[in-house]
C-alpha cells in the first residue's frame, strides 16, 4: 500500500517585493516498508517422534496495517541426532490472507506437515528449526522470525552445547529432600524469549517463555547422577531484541554464564556441571 504526497512551498523573498516560487516536489511514502513482526511463541500440537507428524501453532504481533501483510511464509528445517540437516525435499508453505490469522497487532498461523522415513538416526528428525516472515503485495519483508522446536523424543547430546567455567559448580545436598530449587529468568528486558532445560536429559521444562520474575522448578533428586552432572539450558528463541538473556539459579545462587553471560543466540545451550 503506497502513499503519494505532494507539498507545495511558497517562498516569499525580498521585503518591498515578493516572488511567488511554487514547488511541486514528490514524496513517496512505502507505507508497507517498515513490515516487522516480534514476540513470537509457539506451541507443538504433534511431533514426529511416532508416525512422522508434524504440527505447530505459533503467534506473533506486527507493527503494520492489515493491508500492508499479504503472505505469510513458513519454513521449517529438520536436524537428526547427529546435528546433520535432513533432506526432506520444499517444506516451505506461503500462507495468503485469509488463509491465516490476522488482526490489527496479531498474526497467527497452523504449520502441518509429515516427514517421511523417520526409521533411521540418519533420517528420524531429532530437532527443527522453523523461521517465518511476513511480506506486502509489493514484496516489502519484514524480519524473519526463528525457533529452535524440540520433540517428547529429542535427544541432547554432548555436542549441542559447551560447559561453561568451574566457578559455576554447585553442591546439592544428598539430603532426605526429594528435589531440589532451581530458577530460571529474563535478566534483560521481557522481550519473550523462550528456554528450554534439561538435567541429564530428563525434561525440566519445555518452550518457558522467560520474565523478569524468577520462575521456579522443584528438580528430583532422583535424576542426579552420582559423579557429574549436566543441566543443559538451550535458547529456542531470541526474543524481540536479541540475543536470548536468560539466567538461572540452584539453590538461589545465580550461576555464573561466563562468555555467555552477554545472552545467547539462538540454538545455544549452557551446560552447569555440578
Amino acid at each position: 500500500m503506497r502513499k503519494l504526497f505532494y507539498i507545495l512551498l511558497i517562498g516569499l523573498v525580498g521585503i518591498s517585493s515578493c516572488i511567488k516560487n511554487d514547488i511541486e516536489l514528490d514524496v513517496v511514502e512505502d507505507g508497507c516498508r517498515w513490515l516487522g513482526i516480534k514476540n513470537g511463541k509457539y506451541e507443538l500440537l504433534d511431533d514426529p517422534c511416532t508416525n512422522g507428524a508434524f504440527k505447530i501453532a505459533s503467534n506473533c504481533t506486527h507493527n503494520e496495517d492489515t493491508g500492508c501483510v499479504q503472505f505469510l511464509k513458513v519454513t521449517p528445517t529438520f536436524y537428526n541426532e547427529f546435528n546433520n540437516e535432513i533432506d526432506f525435499g520444499n517444506l516451505q508453505q506461503i500462507f495468503e490472507t485469509p488463509n491465516f490469522g490476522l488482526t490489527e497487532s496479531i498474526i497467527s498461523f497452523e504449520y502441518a506437515t509429515t516427514l517421511a522415513n523417520q526409521l533411521t538416526p540418519e533420517t528420524k528428525a531429532n530437532y527443527a528449526i522453523l523461521n517465518y516472515f511476513i511480506e506486502s503485495q509489493e514484496g516489502d519483508q519484514s524480519n524473519t522470525l526463528t525457533f529452535r522446536v524440540h520433540f517428547p523424543c529429542t535427544k541432547i547430546s554432548e555436542d549441542d552445547y559447551r560447559v561453561i567455567n568451574s566457578d559455576s559448580i554447585v553442591n546439592i545436598p544428598r539430603d532426605q529432600e526429594p528435589t531440589f530449587p532451581v530458577d530460571f529468568w529474563d535478566n534483560a528486558a521481557e522481550d519473550g524469549d523462550l528456554i528450554s532445560a534439561y538435567l541429564n536429559s530428563n525434561v525440566i521444562v519445555e518452550n518457558l517463555e522467560l520474565f523478569n520474575t524468577k520462575k521456579r522448578f522443584n528438580v528430583p533428586k532422583a535424576w542426579l547422577n552420582s559423579g557429574n552432572n549436566d543441566l543443559v539450558v538451550f535458547a529456542l528463541n531470541e526474543g524481540s531484541s536479541g540475543p536470548n538473556t536468560v539466567s538461572m539459579a540452584v539453590y538461589d545462587r545465580e550461576i555464573d554464564l561466563g562468555d555467555f553471560a552477554k545472552g545467547l543466540r539462538t540454538g545455544n545451550a549452557v551446560r552447569v556441571d555440578f
